[in-house]
């Protein structure tokens, strides 16, 4: 699990007035530097409703940072009761900065559908200020390199705007510096936090920090040293102990498989065997250059003998991530007539121990010899199906048995803990990211007779079973929100109960009290508190109609006090538009899904956006549909929301 930090500081303020105004017990440290009182504590252990709470106490500014899964931070500035700029910042991009190679191959990955800067722009809005179209609208037009380089000069530019606007000292030459890279190491960007400590430095926390900068160089060191030795310390594949499973020719002939799909016989050992290393062997014509197309420093163990060379992956599974792009990168430049196999080992098992060997021909690999043994129509199938990981196509079962199966086993998988998997038909319903584990559970059940999978079926159970278990532990102190036996709407999509309120946490009670006092303020009336608990698990539904205009209004509210505004109206071509307090929520045209995500700071500004929303659809000759003022009015419209949601 990555480790991960959130910093809160104010300026302005006293010690005690920061405690207070952030809930920060007296057995918590907080410190005083620099004109800051600041406290450092886990992403796990904060609640997003008390920084709200913090924000509107205190005159500021305020700033709250978080690290997120060694990828990236996150920077927000709020003063005088509202957040007024947010910053993500993805040190994990910046080695493409560094490196005008590592920039070429995103632009290499672009062109063969593996980075979209589309998803660039998203990545950025979903943590950051929504982009200006003449933003996006550039940066659309540029290959990913040149994305990239235009988006984080342009955001460090709004960084240091920002900076100065809230007031908040800095230099800017040692903050761009950091942001573009320049000063950043590459021991810093082998941590979990990556460059968070050296901004952290440069804002006037280097009291503190300086000795994470430290910590980072000197754990670096002790775990890399020198780059060569690195290398040699790696164990070579064992190429001759594979082979002790003699290769077997493909039953009915060779099957030619494209250079895309390469990883397919490294994906049907890795759902065999999740632990398994992986090696390449290739024989390159002689008269080939043997200097192309392999570097060395691409591969964790890399050995040529003239034109025979061998390189391999400690993990097998690396080579479906990011070293897959570059041995498919690689390998599909081999010349006409090389000889290629690939090799899998599994040290426990026989499950993950695979051979896969063939020729260059034709500007593929013609795959000749198996083991285990295998039907070239068998072979076929598989790749087919995994070719569905990233295409846009829907993903079917074969039949209601295969549907039903592969549903059963996907309840014991936690990447459809939210949302589960569901069907249309004989369609599976799932997110881009869960395609992956849909396709396994689809390989697992049509060719397990094939191979061998029972050993990763049973360590993944296992392994589920055990995180079950940690989390209930970790969770058993949570304040539940728990559906009564009342059913106030039966959906096609969801059920929707009620919930008694009594039996929630004082603080719980506080708060929906609050925002129902927000919302009624604005001629809203109250209609019903429950939960939809298939979709929304434990979240409370505090809802209300508005007795002349077609709005529903709703509250949502969490077991760890997270919370949300919402403002909601469906009109006459059938689209609904959202306006919400949750940041970072995008918009889904082609389903009719339009969300407007303002920075607010309480329900009557939200609700004024909405209107202000509602009346520019008006002006596009859309009317919205009147509000149901009944019980059952809120929960039929979230259930169609939800059913055009998961279409």
């Amino acid at each position: 699990m990555a480790h991960r930090v959130v910093l809160i500081a104010a300026r302005n303020c006293t010690t005690r007035e920061f405690r207070d105004a952030f809930s920060v017990a007296d057995t918590r440290t907080v410190y005083e530097v620099s004109g800051y009182v600041w406290f450092l504590t886990s992403a796990w252990t904060l609640r997003y409703s008390t920084i709200q709470k913090g924000v509107r106490s205190l005159p500021g500014p305020i700033l709250f940072m978080n690290s997120l899964d060694g990828s990236c931070w996150n920077l927000w500035l709020a003063r005088d009761g509202k957040e007024g700029f947010r910053y993500h910042h993805p040190f994990a991009d910046l080695p493409a900065l560094q490196d005008k190679t590592r920039l070429d191959e995103a632009d290499w990955l672009v062109a063969h559908g593996h980075i979209d800067v589309k998803g660039i722009i998203e990545g950025w809005e979903i943590y950051g200020d929504p982009l200006p179209s003449v933003v996006t609208d550039q940066m659309l037009s540029m290959n990913s390199s040149e994305a990239l380089v235009y988006l984080f000069t342009w955001k460090g530019e709004q960084l240091l705007e920002a900076l100065k606007k809230f007031d908040i000292p800095h230099e800017p030459s040692e903050i761009l510096a950091i942001i573009h890279g320049q000063s950043v190491t590459e021991a810093e960007l082998e941590t979990d936090v990556g460059s968070l400590p050296r901004f952290l430095v440069s804002l006037g926390f280097g009291e503190y920090f300086n000795e994470w900068l430290e910590n980072q160089q000197r754990e670096y060191e002790e775990e890399f040293g020198q780059e060569d030795e690195r290398y040699e310390e790696l164990p070579r594949f064992d190429f001759g102990r594979a082979r002790s499973n003699d290769l077997i020719p493909i039953v009915d002939g060779p099957v030619d498989v494209p250079f895309t799909l390469l990883r397919a016989p490294i994906r049907i050992a890795h759902l065999c065997d999740g632990d398994i290393s992986a090696g390449v062997d290739i024989h390159l014509p002689a008269q080939t250059d043997p200097d192309n197309p392999f570097k060395r420093e691409h591969w964790f163990r890399y050995d040529q003998t003239d034109n025979h060379v061998q390189f391999s992956v400690p993990k097998g599974g690396l080579l479906l991530i990011a070293q897959g792009d570059m041995l498919y990168k690689q390998i599909s430049t081999l010349p006409e007539g090389s000889k290629l196999e690939i090799v899998t080992w599994g040290d426990v098992t026989e499950a993950g121990r695979h051979r896969y060997s063939g020729t260059v021909t034709n500007g593929e690999w013609r795959l000749e010899k198996t083991f285990p043994p295998v039907v070239d129509d068998t072979l076929r199938s598989v790749f087919s199906l995994f070719d569905l990981i990233m295409s846009e196509e829907p993903i079917s079962a074969e039949d209601e048995d295969e549907l039903n199966a592969v549903l059963k086993r996907s309840q014991t998988d936690s990447s459809f803990g939210d949302p589960p998997l569901s069907s249309d038909g004989l369609h599976f319903i799932c997110n881009e990211w869960q395609r992956e584990e849909v396709i396994k559970h689809l390989f697992r059940y049509r060719f397990g007779h094939v191979w061998n999978v029972g050993y990763a079926v049973e360590l993944e159970r296992k392994d589920y079973e055990e995180f079950q278990k940690i989390l209930n532990d970790a969770v058993s102190w949570i304040p539940k929100i728990q559906p009564t036996d009342v059913l106030i709407y039966k959906g096609e999509r969801e059920d929707f109960y009620e919930v008694d309120t009594s039996q929630l946490s004082d603080e719980l009670l506080s708060n929906m009290e609050q925002a129902g006092r927000e919302i009624e303020a604005e001629g809203f009336t109250f209609v019903a508190n429950m939960t939809a608990p298939k979709t929304f698990g434990e979240i409370l539904i505090h809802g209300y109609v508005h007795p002349t205009e077609d709005i529903y209004a709703s509250y949502f509210i969490g077991t760890l006090g997270q919370s949300s505004f919402d403002c909601y109206t469906r009109f006459e071509d059938g689209s609904s538009l959202t306006t919400t307090t949750l940041q970072g929520e995008v918009s889904i045209e082609n389903q009719g899904i339009y969300y407007n995500c303002p920075q607010v700071s309480n329900f009557k500004e939200l609700l004024n956006e909405h209107l202000a929303a509602i009346e520019e659809r008006r002006k596009e000759g859309l009317s919205p549909i009147p509000a149901e003022r009944s019980l059952r009015g809120l929960p039929k419209e979230i259930d169609m929301f939800l059913k055009r949601r998961l279409a």
